[in-house]
């Protein structure tokens, strides 16, 4: 490639596009409509012009994927036509531990009993067969009516008896209706009919009955409807773009983090959100975990937020959310038991009688996930039972990847290097094929001497994954083991094997940048840095600004890294990178980047857009900037409203003022105002442009149609709301938000009872104070002490009093930010020996991970902070021992959200002892 001038190189790209384009019998317009880009670009890339520009990096891989033509070697061409360095012709810094190209995809062949795929682990030649059947993955256009569609075919877990069992069950026991099935059914419904079109997603622990929820909701209403089952971001933007998704047409998205992570996803979600909003008649539904996947597609204050579009979905007025919860209560365990008796189903009996001995969990033990994790914490000190040790470590393996964010099904290679080396060296298999007959026996439950590996000879430690005929199997951990586990050994740092084996075995950009993100919040910056270099050579957006960001005077003195990377600037987000390099004096890189950056942005995105106006504006690039400002106007998606705001701001500061009204104009109308946290960041934002007209239509848009049942965004938009004078509507929602926000959360419904007093909503006052005494829940010390203390603000002394009794018994210590709060709150009063007493109590009890809550979340906060909360607080308490106890296990989880100074500016290595200088040209060498 690199002997290709690049005038022939943009030839040979023009012409291997021209070649796939004509073979389709497509017009133009198709391709782009394929291709999600605009005629013009595609004219210009598949016409025989002859003077067309080099097509941008986005263009060429939009394009491929929608001819299916492999899009690596036509990104080296575009590169080679731009005389910009690829993959393929420049050398890396970080040496040769560092593969640069996509992995070769494993030999394959098919067989009479399988797919079989030969691949090479540390010079040993391994085979892994895959069973074909249900383990292999629908073809996004199998549709098919919901009533020939089995539980198994929908993932529906079986329901096994723990001992001996004579068969002859059926696959699933009887169905006992709980409070959320009502809900589920009664969100449904309407959009059944050919109303509003919704996605109904359903969130709990793992096996709790999610998925079993939705399959008799399902099968009880539309039992002819058509049934779609994407498997990938791209499986659901085809089915989104072809127009197969219409009215009657049921989308199944169960474990949706499937279809909302990875390449694909922000587009997927951004063409459902607007399906469901513009389309009526049409139900999608779909399950998540709480945790991680929920809290992670809804956090917000995450840099470049990865997750905006999928969270502007979930959290938008089309989606209603629907909590599973991970106990029967007491009545539901007696009417399970009765349920269980008049259908003499053995298998309702054993699960009852053993979720009873485990605090309500009885759904869980219907399936075995317990008794799986038992098995595999018993195997780690007795081995063989039932797992030996080799088997242990794979699936030690496969979920330490997932836990570090390694989402996607995972290769054999992967879990065999990173298992191996863990073993002592008499453990180590020598026998051919020993990943076969392994790997075989964790998914089929059996090994080749007949004896198991299987749960009640049903539930398997791992998965296999076909995605089609002769494709490469690939592994994922039992979703139980998965969860469980990810909470289980959330502070173990990761082996060297696994670390090495994800590097060398990720390709994907996204998984590689997850992972480089993992290294970095642990401490573990050599790896970080060798995986965001990777990242960069797959094209991550972001992954230039990141590894740019992490490298300093001292681990790159040279700024070779930092030069390198400016090449890889994507023109999606130049800003990222561009910033940097300016403020690091790296002039001559912004020059190139910024020259071709304004053609080939997105302008529907309008926080990227702002950014990017912002940099060129700094750059003193005027022409730019106005072309993009009136590109932005026409064409931003103003269905978010924060991010409208954020634009407005910046096209004023850019001199735009004939952008910044057509673009309040716009947004009046067109922005989506259930959000009220985001319409009241608007509504300031228009205020401050001048804009009274439009404020005042989103205002009576917004008190009327923006959802109250978030406390904290109720009470952000009735502020906005008086601030801008609109009484009514201050009025109209403020009777709204105290029937129907949700006063379970102490810290909110306190932060939105003091609004409504500000704004002498006094009768308001009185019917939110009456249901958050009875309703709240207060197991955070800081809420119960902040929700107290507002009720007394706002004369409920009765409320108050019914409150205190409640909280004395409801208080849990294991939010670390609640904590936080509470030793301040001690600390003040003099209580020493109690503040010493919790603070450690509360280095064991309290998860460094667990996501921040109350005041935590009211400033924008991450996971991360409510760790960095505790850590800054246990010292200025005066708790320095606990601090440092604290402080390793936080940063072991990867939960701290700055590095500890004692650790920079090299990091430390994977024991957690400093690591030694090292600087970007030693990697590797």
């Amino acid at each position: 490639m690199s002997l290709l001038d690049p005038e022939t190189a943009l030839g040979e790209l023009r012409q291997r596009f021209r070649v796939a384009f004509h073979r389709r019998n497509w017009n133009q317009q198709a391709l782009a409509d394929k291709a999600s880009l605009s005629r013009t670009v595609v004219n210009s890339v598949v016409s025989d012009t002859g003077n067309a520009p080099v097509p941008s990096r986005r263009t060429v891989t939009y394009l491929a994927d929608a001819l299916d033509l492999e899009v690596g070697p036509l990104l080296a061409l575009r590169e080679t036509a731009a005389g910009l360095p690829h993959a393929s012709n420049t050398p890396s810094a970080l040496g040769p531990a560092v593969d640069t190209s996509p992995s070769p995809p494993a030999e394959t062949a098919n067989t009479v009993h399988g797919v079989v795929s030969g691949t090479l682990i540390q010079g040993r030649n391994v085979t892994i067969v895959s069973r074909r059947g249900t383990e292999t993955t629908p073809a996004v256009d199998d549709a098919a009516p919901v009533g020939r569609v089995t539980p198994e075919d929908l993932e529906v877990h079986h329901a096994v008896l723990p001992g001996p069992d004579a068969g002859g069950s059926p696959f699933l026991t009887p169905y006992l209706i709980r409070p959320h099935d009502a809900v589920i059914r009664d969100r449904l419904a309407p959009a059944l009919e050919g109303n509003a079109s919704m996605l109904v997603m359903v969130t709990g622990d793992s096996s709790t009955g999610k998925t079993r929820a939705l399959y008799e909701a399902l099968t009880d209403l539309a039992p002819g409807r058509a049934l779609l089952r994407p498997q990938t971001p791209k499986d659901l933007l085809h089915l989104l773009t072809s127009g197969r998704v219409d009215e009657g047409a049921v989308l199944w998205l169960n474990e949706a983090q499937r279809v909302f992570y990875g390449p694909h996803a922000p587009e997927a979600a951004t063409a459902l959100h607007h399906l469901l909003t513009r389309q009526s008649g049409i139900v999608a539904m779909g399950t998540l975990w709480t945790t991680p996947h929920w809290e992670e597609l809804t956090r917000t204050g995450i840099p470049a937020d990865p997750c905006s579009h999928v969270r502007a979905l979930l959290t938008g007025s089309v989606t209603a959310r629907i909590i599973v919860p991970d106990r029967l209560t007491p009545d539901e365990q007696t009417e399970w038991r009765k349920l269980a008796l008049t259908h003499t189903d053995r298998r309702m009996r054993e699960a009852h009688q053993a979720g009873t001995a485990d605090r309500g969990r009885v759904v869980q033990h219907l399936s075995g996930g317990p008794e799986l994790l038992k098995a595999y914490n018993d195997s780690a000190t007795s081995s063989g039972h039932p797992f030996t040790r080799l088997e242990h470590a794979l699936i030690t393996a496969a979920v330490d990847a997932r836990r570090l964010g390694h989402r996607a099904p995972l290769p054999a290679a992967l879990l065999a290097q990173a298992a191996i080396p863990e073993l002592d060296p008499r453990e180590r298999p020598t026998a051919p094929g020993w990943a076969q007959s392994t790997l075989s026996a964790l998914c089929t439950g059996q090994r080749t001497d007949g004896t198991h590996t299987g749960i009640r000879r049903a539930l398997t430690a791992l998965h296999t994954h076909v995605s089609d005929v002769g494709a490469e199997v690939l592994y994922e951990p039992a979703e139980y083991l998965d969860q469980h586990l990810h909470r289980q050994r959330m502070e173990q740092v990761g082996s060297p094997a696994l670390w090495q084996a994800l590097l060398e075995h990720s390709t994907d950009p996204d998984t590689l940048h997850t992972l480089g993100a993992a290294a970095e919040r642990r401490g573990l910056l050599q790896h970080a840095v060798r995986l965001y270099h990777r990242a960069v050579l797959y094209h991550h957006r972001t992954a230039p600004h990141d590894l740019v960001r992490l490298l300093s005077a001292d681990t790159d003195p040279l700024q070779h890294g930092t030069c390198w990377a400016a090449t890889y600037a994507s023109p999606n987000s130049p800003d990222y990178l561009l910033r940097v390099l300016r403020e690091t004096g790296q002039e001559q890189a912004v020059a190139e980047p910024a020259s071709y950056t304004t053609a080939e942005a997105d302008p529907s995105d309008p926080y990227s857009a702002a950014r990017l106006l912002r940099v060129l504006r700094e750059a003193g690039q005027e022409q730019a900037v106005a072309e993009l400002a009136n590109r932005a106007v026409a064409e931003a998606n103003l269905i978010q409203p924060g991010n409208i705001g954020y634009l407005l701001r910046v096209l004023r500061e850019v001199g735009e003022e004939k952008a910044v009204a057509e673009l309040a104009s716009r947004a009046a109308v067109e922005a989506d105002p259930t959000d009220a946290y985001r319409t009241a960041g608007l509504l300031r934002a228009l205020r401050e442009m001048d804009q009274e007209q439009a404020v005042a239509e989103l205002a009576g848009r917004a008190a009327t149609e923006a959802d109250p049942t978030d406390p904290f965004s109720a009470a952000r938009l009735l502020e906005m709301l008086y601030l801008v004078g609109e009484e009514e509507a201050v009025a109209e929602l403020a009777s709204r938000a105290a029937v129907e926000a949700d006063p379970t959360d102490a810290y909110r419904t306190a932060g939105l009872l003091r609004a409504l007093r500000e704004m002498d909503q006094e009768q308001a006052v009185t019917e939110l104070a009456n249901r958050a005494v009875t309703e709240a829940d207060l197991t955070h010390p800081d809420s119960i002490g902040y929700l107290l203390r507002v009720l007394r603000e706002v004369g409920e002394e009765q409320a108050v009093t019914e409150l205190a009794n409640r909280a004395v018994t409801e208080a849990d210590l294991t939010h670390p930010d609640s904590i936080a709060d509470l030793l301040r709150v001690l600390h003040r009063s003099g209580e020493e020996q109690v503040v010493t007493e919790l603070a450690n109590r509360t280095v064991v009890e309290a998860a460094p991970t667990h996501p921040g809550r109350s005041s935590e979340i009211l400033r924008g906060a991450t996971e991360e902070n409510s760790a960095t909360h505790l850590l800054k607080t246990l010292r200025e308490v005066g708790q320095e021992q606990a601090a440092a106890r604290w402080e390793h296990r936080a940063l072991n989880a990867g939960a701290l959200r700055s590095m500890p100074s004692s650790l920079l500016p090299y990091g430390r290595d994977l024991d957690g002892t400093p690591a030694r200088a090292w600087t970007w040209d030693e990697l590797g060498q």
